[in-house]
């Protein structure tokens, strides 16, 4: 059953971010751009209501103060932030809301959003030296700035629901319209395998996410819009049981060859039951 979800793209500059939301707002008439507010000079081609909600710093101060943002940030340029209003408007009639943001706006969204719509986090990434040649590519002028804080963004990345290589934009989009699908559905990953599974394992994982101990992610790969556990199934029924967040990564190297055999892919569903 579809469901209005939002999904927060983070990531580096130039991973790839606006442009894998644009390409998703063009195959999915549903989907739309959550407008952030901001209160800095509007530019060139700058459009009310496209780019950014344009405000005075007087209106986004008085907005501060009666608590309508889910989150702000405040930097050299202006004011930017989340309207908890706008957010609402758009999560109705089964919407998929897509914005690019920071990991301090995913932690306010996701609890905003909660117990309204479901919410999948996906982080971008790319190699330091792709990331220099995109932004210099597009003429980006502070491409020193942007990537001095590189290694700080990628030490979060483990943070998010998904975690992507954009080597590849057709790849990343269906990769991304994949993991949309699954969220609207509530469905479960697949194993890729009908190995047994081994029930201490999951007990293992249960005590270390019960510790608060960061596992490495599940490895996944997507084929024919589905998404399969390539290693760490035991993991995922863990995270699943406990509702605990482990990432989930989509492996650049891996690929699926042919359609997986239905009959050798256990139900996850099934196997939950004997929890």
């Amino acid at each position: 059953m579809n469901k209005s979800i939002f999904v927060a793209m983070v990531g580096s500059s130039g991973a790839g971010k606006n442009t894998v939301i644009w390409r998703i707002l063009e195959n999915n008439k549903n989907a739309k751009f959550l407008v952030s507010h901001t209160s800095r000079n509007m530019r060139d081609g700058d459009v009310d209501g496209v780019n950014y909600s344009f405000v005075s710093e007087n209106e986004f101060e008085d907005a501060i103060r009666r608590d309508d943002f889910v989150e702000y940030d405040i930097t050299h340029k202006g004011y930017y932030g989340v309207s908890k209003t706008t957010v609402a408007n758009m999560l109705k009639n089964n919407n998929v809301v897509l914005k690019d943001l920071s990991m301090k706006g995913v932690y306010g969204i996701e609890k905003a959003v909660e117990g309204q719509a479901g919410f999948v986090s996906i982080f971008l990434t790319a190699g330091k030296c792709e990331l220099k040649t995109r932004l210099l590519g597009r003429g980006e002028k502070d491409h020193k700035a942007r990537l001095s804080i590189y290694d700080e963004e990628q030490a979060k990345r483990f943070e998010c629901d998904y975690i992507i290589t954009n080597y590849n934009l057709e790849r990343t989009v269906g990769v991304v319209e994949a993991i949309i699908k699954m969220t609207q559905n509530e469905s479960l990953l697949t194993p890729l395998c009908k190995h047994k599974i081994k029930q201490k394992k999951v007990e293992k994982y249960k005590k270390l996410l019960l510790s608060d101990k960061k596992l490495k992610p599940i490895k996944v790969e997507e084929f024919s819009g589905k998404i399969y556990i390539l290693n760490g199934r035991e993991k995922y029924i863990a995270s699943l049981l406990l509702e605990k967040k482990v990432a989930k990564i989509f492996e650049c190297k891996t690929k699926i060859k042919s359609q997986p055999n239905n009959k050798e892919s256990l139900d996850l569903q099934t196997i939950l039951t004997q929890y």
